[in-house]
Formats: structure tokens, C-alpha cells, sequence
């Protein structure tokens, strides 16, 4: 499929107007002694003078003649020449060849990839630079100071005499300092090369030490778009990685430079505190030890609630909240354009989320029982709701004032049509805990029992993580009382990936099963409220293809009823697209325009009875989901 069109669409409703193209194809190849003769008879052709500055051909000239190739003027005068000929590949501007034999096949392979942007520019404020290895590379950025940088995974610039370079550092290396030169506008970057080297993107990336967010970052193989003029040809690995890119640019910016007052101010709230706590005479150490702390709580465990939450006051006092860029990332025009869903889970997301409410305590051993404390045994969960001052020894006792603990039980489950991201547990994967408000348990406090486990008859349940007190305050007062949150808590909206199957209903009313590429989904779960369905959201690949698949079906081979639903569905494609890619499919329903079903979104299987002309089928299963080191699920914390 031929996705140049979607490509140029979306870069004209995108926020790129300036790139610069960095390649060892742009280098200007150095000039043999054999070539002087025809390199003087170039420059010295009337017709060629408007290319060269004023005074520099009459010094390159003088230079050649006394075969001086490391004169500065016969430098210029080859790179304004060898810019010429890129321009026109007129073979008149090529002396004995040179410039076509030592770096034909490399430009050519760019020209494609040119065509394509140069299509996608055409706007007067548009701009397209194209650079090589040398100086003239951070020159030309800052005075350019692009959107877009295509960056070249491997770049030779050791000119053919002989030392050993590592290409790929050489990229890196000019790359981050090219992005030093840009720090306010925070350019996107697109890795490309003529190699396999797909599988090393992430290497690359990581090389870059932070200076680009993988928001901001992609790869193009140059084989991705061939041809020209009417043959111009983008495949679907070119659109995904260009639409994306393009379409997040402005988000990412926002993004970038919000991300960096709140960094700022970090870091000013962190010192401010080290700086108040060096302060602290040991008058104050005393009061808190002897007052507060002694016989009631370890100091650790202390200066872990006491310093966390003068931070977090501290980093809400410091931070630049008022400033646009923060404003900026409510702006929908710049979010309208990042669509679609990942090809693998989102672990990374499902880990930060479960670090904001849990825990693990892996690092600083557990002295005491405490509210939050969740153990499992299997996927059986118990929780410790009793009040933190119950469970705090006091008056120099080594035990707490109650005898017993309570616990709340629960069980781990896979996602469910009802599942709610506020019950969002990562446990081998993003899963949930559904809570049992009824099962409430009391366990003998034992003081020298070892705190990793609750036993329960024979089953034992190990200590898991503590969650957060806010998160446990919220389950304990449902269970005690049923009332409402404490705060204003909302709960984040998490995702697992899911596998999908389609089915078009055809003569005879049988169901015909095409094979459509990226066929997983991103199942969101439902936030609460109104929002009470699991919602989907697909890749662009597969949409494109099942939009175009659907265009193409024959109505001689469709029953009678389904040929109006058929057209509803082409005439709708534009709503249809954005529920799949920007809103989300609700679940396990029909979708409906103007109170008129067009298609049927289901979970697990289709039920005969109830089927639509056309099924996408999500399997959330347990068993079908796509979890961490499976098949499809990126392992790597650096890809785009």
C-alpha cells in the first residue's frame, strides 16, 4: 500500500516546517591530482562563475595551477561546485566523474526520501537543508534551527585515508552536539539508514545520554520510500514512523519544556531542603527523638515520611506552575494528531503507575505491621486495613496497643469488561485486584513473628509491597464505612494489548476471516462514572488497511441488508477512524451514528445470534494477553 499521500496530508497539518537531512552523502569527496585539469577547466567556464563568491575562483584557480589541493579557496570552491551538482546532477559540473563514482548510489538513495519531503513542505516559511560530517553541519542547524532532524545511523567522515572511526559513535557524537545547539526548540529526530540495523536503534538512542525524549525519536530504513514523481512510493513502516513523529512534534515540545521547569525546580526545592535540614541544631534532633520518635517510630522510617513530604511541599512552592508550557499541554490542536495504539503492552507505563501507589520495600527491612501492607498468596490477596496508630508501639512497650491485625480480602485478576484503573496492580504484568469488602479477616499479633508473611490455616501469604496511605485510606473507608474517596483522587487510565480478529459477513451468511496486519489492540480500562466499558484503541497499519479492505468488498458478494451497512460504514469512515484511533471502541457493543448501527466491537467471541454484518473481536482473556517477554512485547526501555 502506498501511504505517500497520508504522509504529505499529515505533515501539512503538523507543526514541521524546517529539516535538516544529516548524511556522509553530502560530504564533498576530495579531489585527486588527476582531476585538476578538468576542475580547472570547470571553474573557469563562463557560464559556471555565478555559482562561486566573488574573488574565489581566480584564487582556486592560482591554487590548482600550482597544484595546491589544501588551498582554503579550491576547499570552497569544490563544496559550492559539488552543491551545484546536487542540485542538477548535470555531469558538466563533475569533474572526470568523480562526484557520481564515489557518491551516486548514496545521494540516490536519499532522493526518494527528499522527494517525499519536499512534497510535504511546500509552504513559502518551508525549509529543507541537507548537510554532511563537516563544520558547516552546526552551522547550518543554528541558523536553520529545524523541527525535523533525519540523521544518518552511520556517518564516515574519515575522507578515505585510512583511520579506523567507529561511524556509529560519529553519528551520535555530531547528533547530540547538533541538539546542544538546539535546546529551546527541541527538534524530533528520525534515525535512517540504507542497513539493518532496526535492531540497534535503541543502542543508538541510549548513546544519546537523554538528549532526545523517545516521544521525539524514530526510524526510517531509506528502502521505505522509493521511486519518483508519479511513482513516488511510501510503504506503511515509513507512514507509521513519519505520522507519528510529525504528529506529536508540538505535544513533544510542550512536553520538553515543561518537563524542564519542573526539573529546574527540582532541583532548587532539593537543595532547599538539604539546605533547612543542615540547619537543624541538635536542639531540634533532640525534640524530634525524644518527643516524637523514641519510642514510637525508627528515624528511618521517620525522615522517609518527614523528607518526602517537604520535598513534595518544596517542589509545589519552586516549580514555574504558571508558566505556558505547562498551559501548553492542555492544547488539543497538538495532541488532535498522536493516534493509534502500541504494538506491545505497556509495561513501562503499568510499572510507573504501580510505583505511585505501591511500595516494595526491597531495600529497608519492615519493623512493624503497617496500613497498606498487601500480601499474596497465588493470586489471593489480603490487606492490612487497621489504623497506623493502633499499630505503632508506644510508651516504650515493644508491642502496638491492639492484639490483633485486620485485613481486607481480594483476589488478582485479568482485566474485565467491568475492571476499573484504580484497582491497577502490576504483578507478572498489568493485572487488578478486585477487592472482597465482605471477607474481613482478624490475625494474632504476634510481636517476634517475621513480618514477610500472614497465615491464614496452611496457607501462607507472602509480603508483596505497601501501598501508598492515600490509595489504602480509600479501600479502608469503603470497607468501614462506605463513604466516599478521601482527596480528589482520580485514578489513571492504564492498558494491556489484546489480541483481534475480524469478520465480514459474506454470501450465504458465512463469515469470511481476513488476515489484516497488527492485529492486537490497546484495551483501556474504564475510568468510573459514566465511562463504564473497556474502550480499544487499534494501530493506523491495521485501520488503514481495514478502511481500505471495506471500500474494496463487492456488494455482489454481500447479503442484501449488509450492502446499506456496508455504505454507512464508507460514509462514516472519518468518525470511525478517529473512535479507533483517538477515542477508543467501546466494548462488547455496536458502534452507532445518528442512532443507526454500523458495525460490532466484541469481547472473547461472536455470539450468532446477535452478530453484526462486520465483527472486530478483542480476546481479553487471560491466557490471550500479551505479557512482559512474550512474543510482540518490546523489551527495550529506549524504543520510539
Amino acid at each position: 500500500m502506498n501511504c505517500a499521500h497520508q504522509i504529505i496530508e499529515a505533515f501539512k497539518n503538523s507543526s514541521v516546517e524546517r529539516i535538516l537531512v544529516v548524511d556522509d552523502a553530502y560530504d564533498v569527496p576530495e579531489i585527486a591530482p588527476e582531476c585538476i585539469g578538468e576542475l580547472l577547466v570547470i571553474l573557469e567556464d563562463d557560464s559556471n562563475k555565478k555559482l562561486f563568491s566573488d574573488g574565489g575562483i581566480e584564487a582556486a584557480t592560482n591554487a590548482l595551477k600550482e597544484n595546491n589541493l589544501e588551498h582554503e579557496s579550491v576547499s570552497e570552491a569544490v563544496y559550492r561546485l559539488y552543491e551545484a551538482y546536487l542540485d542538477s546532477r548535470n555531469p558538466s559540473l563533475d569533474p572526470n566523474g568523480l562526484f557520481k563514482s564515489v557518491k551516486g548510489s548514496a545521494v540516490e538513495s536519499l532522493d526518494p526520501l527528499l522527494d517525499l519531503l519536499c512534497r510535504c513542505t511546500e509552504n513559502d516559511s518551508s525549509k529543507i537543508e541537507t548537510v554532511g560530517t563537516d563544520d558547516r553541519a552546526k552551522k547550518v542547524c543554528r541558523n536553520l534551527k529545524p523541527d525535523l532532524i533525519f540523521m544518518d545511523f552511520y556517518l564516515d567522515s574519515s575522507g578515505g585515508n585510512g583511520e579506523m572511526v567507529d561511524p556509529m559513535k560519529q553519528s551520535t557524537e555530531l547528533l547530540k552536539q547538533i541538539l546542544l545547539e538546539e535546546t529551546d526548540t527541541h527538534p524530533a529526530v528520525i534515525l535512517m539508514s540504507s542497513k539493518e540495523v532496526e535492531n540497534r536503534q535503541g543502542d543508538y538512542f541510549k548513546n544519546l545520554e537523554g538528549r532526545v525524549m523517545a516521544l521525539h525519536y524514530g526510524y526510517l530504513s531509506k528502502e521505505w520510500v522509493s521511486g519518483s514523481g508519479q511513482d513516488l512510493t511510501a510503504m506503511e513502516l515509513a507512514a507509521d514512523v513519519l505520522i507519528d513523529i510529525s504528529g506529536s512534534l508540538q505535544f513533544g515540545r510542550n512536553l520538553e519544556g515543561s518537563l524542564q521547569k519542573w526539573r529546574t525546580g527540582t532541583e532548587a526545592a532539593l537543595q532547599k531542603i538539604l539546605r533547612e535540614l543542615r540547619e537543624f541544631d541538635i536542639k531540634d534532633f533532640a525534640h524530634l527523638l525524644r518527643f516524637r520518635l523514641h519510642d514510637e517510630e525508627r528515624f528511618a522510617d521517620y525522615l522517609e515520611w518527614f523528607l518526602g513530604e517537604s520535598l513534595r511541599v518544596a517542589v509545589d512552592e519552586e516549580v514555574e506552575w504558571g508558566d505556558r508550557s505547562f498551559s501548553q499541554l492542555d492544547d488539543r490542536n497538538s495532541t488532535d494528531a498522536i493516534e493509534g495504539s502500541r504494538g506491545y503492552p505497556s509495561e513501562r507505563l503499568a510499572k510507573s503507575f504501580h510505583r505511585i501507589r505501591f511500595n516494595s520495600r526491597k531495600k529497608r527491612i519492615r519493623h512493624r505491621f503497617a496500613l497498606g501492607d498487601v500480601f499474596l498468596s497465588d493470586n489471593n490477596v489480603r490487606m492490612v486495613i487497621t489504623p497506623d496508630c493502633d499499630l505503632v508501639p508506644r510508651g516504650g512497650k515493644s508491642r502496638p496497643s491492639v492484639n490483633h491485625i485486620l485485613t481486607i480480602g481480594g483476589e488478582v485478576k485479568a482485566l474485565e469488561s467491568h475492571s476499573s484503573a484504580e484497582q491497577m496492580i502490576f504483578h507478572n504484568g498489568p493485572k487488578t485486584i478486585k477487592w472482597k469488602k465482605k471477607d474481613l479477616m482478624t490475625h494474632k499479633l504476634e510481636v517476634e513473628a517475621e513480618l514477610k508473611v500472614i497465615k491464614i490455616g496452611l496457607a501462607e501469604y507472602g509480603f508483596f509491597a505497601s501501598m501508598h496511605p492515600t490509595y489504602a485510606q480509600i479501600i479502608q473507608k469503603s470497607v468501614l464505612a462506605e463513604l466516599s474517596r478521601i482527596g480528589t483522587f482520580v485514578p489513571p487510565t492504564v492498558d494491556v494489548t489484546a489480541p483481534v480478529k475480524v469478520f465480514v459477513r459474506t454470501k450465504g451468511g458465512k463469515y469470511d476471516e481476513p488476515n489484516l496486519p497488527e492485529m492486537n489492540a490497546q484495551v483501556f480500562m474504564p475510568r468510573g462514572g459514566h465511562d463504564d466499558r473497556l474502550r480499544a484503541l487499534f494501530s493506523q497499519r491495521f485501520v488503514r488497511v481495514l478502511l481500505a479492505m471495506i471500500d474494496e468488498l463487492e456488494e455482489n458478494d454481500l447479503e442484501d441488508i449488509d450492502r446499506e451497512s456496508k455504505q454507512k460504514f464508507i460514509s462514516q469512515a472519518s468518525e470511525i477512524k478517529k473512535h479507533m484511533l483517538n477515542k477508543g471502541l467501546r466494548l462488547g457493543e455496536y458502534f452507532k451514528l445518528s442512532n443507526k448501527n454500523i458495525f460490532k466491537a466484541s469481547i472473547g467471541e461472536i455470539q450468532a445470534e446477535k452478530a453484526g454484518w462486520l465483527e472486530i473481536v478483542v480476546d481479553v482473556n487471560n491466557e490471550a494477553l500479551f505479557h512482559s517477554g512474550d512474543e510482540g512485547a518490546s523489551d527495550h526501555e529506549g524504543e520510539a
